[in-house]
């Protein structure tokens, strides 16, 4: 006969705003025009330009660049 422990877990209910709510008046992605986001990222000319999926994405490209260039560098 085994004994099994179990562990009550207790979730607290976040209060987690809409998207919209981080819309900026009249601001939008460079890359996919998208005016809503929960964050604003860095782009290649400035600063939150992108929202947080492009600056994602922007982020990988550039990071894959540099590493393919460093490749070839050796």
């Amino acid at each position: 006969m085994s004994i099994t422990r179990v562990a009550k877990v207790e979730t607290m209910a976040h209060n987690r705003r809409s998207s919209t709510q981080y819309a900026l008046q009249g601001k939008q992605c460079e890359r996919c025009r998208n005016q809503s986001t929960p964050l604003w990222r860095n782009g290649p000319r400035a600063a939150r330009e992108l929202c947080n999926a492009c600056g994602i994405k922007w982020g990988n490209e550039r990071r894959r660049e540099i590493r393919e260039k460093r490749r070839q560098g050796n």
